[in-house]
C-alpha cells in the first residue's frame, strides 16, 4: 500500500497485535468513528495501543477522545518531532498515557503502516 500524505481522510484499522492504527486528520468529522473504534478495542486489549504515526492533524476533539480513554492503559505511538507529538505534550496527554516516539523513517513502514481509507480496504 502506498501512503499519500496529501490524503487527509481519517482511516482506522486494527493491527495484528490489537493496536489501532490511525491515519489522516482526527477532527470533528471523524471523532465519533475514532471513539467507537477505540472503545471497542479497549474492551478487548489492555493496554490500548494507538498508533498515530500517520496522523497529520490532531484537533481538540481527538485529544478529548484520547483523554477519555486514558484509564485503559493508553499507549500512544507518534513520530518524534511531529505536530501530533507537540499536541500530545501541550494538551497533557503525555501525563495520562504512555508515549512511544518513533523516528520519522520508521513511521508508515511495514511495522507502522497507515490504514486504508474506509470502504477501500
Amino acid at each position: 500500500m502506498t501512503f499519500d500524505p496529501a490524503d487527509t481522510r481519517l482511516r482506522i484499522r486494527h493491527g495484528p497485535s490489537g493496536e489501532v492504527l490511525v491515519a489522516g486528520s482526527v477532527d470533528l468529522s471523524g471523532a465519533r468513528a475514532l471513539r467507537r473504534e477505540l472503545t471497542a478495542a479497549a474492551a478487548r486489549h489492555r493496554p490500548l495501543v494507538v498508533d498515530l504515526t500517520a496522523v497529520q492533524l490532531l484537533q481538540s476533539v481527538g485529544v478529548a477522545v484520547l483523554h477519555d480513554l486514558a484509564d485503559h492503559g493508553l499507549v500512544l505511538r507518534t513520530r518524534t518531532g511531529s505536530a501530533v507529538a507537540s499536541v500530545i505534550r501541550i494538551t497533557g496527554l503525555i501525563h495520562v498515557a504512555s508515549i512511544e516516539f518513533v523516528e520519522p523513517e520508521q513511521a508508515c513502514d511495514g511495522t507502522h503502516r497507515p490504514p486504508e481509507p474506509a470502504g477501500e480496504a
